[in-house]
């Protein structure tokens, strides 16, 4: 995939989230979170999964990078920052609030999305090396 692709991958999901986050709330959502039958708020479940995917895009993103801690170390604060930033965002929008708890669980989903990234890297790493090994000429 070509670099530039990437980064409009990239941009597309940042709109999204920043959409998601930014949009008032409705009353028929205020509805629906009244009768959430799980234990764990579903705003937060929201955040959580909005924010998973995340590290992933950010990791394709800098697929160029010589270094490999340098991609970990980009994607873990960059993801951070965008977290923390749409939180400070909601302090300032009506019909929205600033919540510690957004933020855990924003965190929470890049750790979840982190690790499920470089999981899935190191994996197709290892199956590319081993293609490559047993195919040379």
């Amino acid at each position: 995939m070509k670099q530039g692709y990437r980064f409009i991958l990239l941009a597309i999901y940042l709109i999204l989230i920043f959409y998601v986050l930014t949009k008032p709330i409705s009353k028929s959502f205020v509805v629906f979170i009244e009768y959430w039958p799980f234990k764990i708020p579903i705003d937060k479940c929201i955040h959580f999964c909005l924010f998973t995917p995340m590290p992933f895009f950010l990791w394709i993103c800098t697929f160029k990078q010589n270094k490999e801690w340098i991609r970990y170390v980009t994607t873990a604060s960059v993801s951070i920052l965008i977290a923390f930033s749409t939180e400070i965002l909601q302090f300032f929008l009506p019909r929205r609030s600033f919540e510690w708890l957004d933020i855990v669980a924003d965190i929470s989903g890049i750790t979840f999305g982190f690790i499920l990234t470089v999981i899935i890297y190191h994996i197709w790493k290892k199956t590319i090396e081993n293609y490559l090994s047993n195919n040379q000429i």
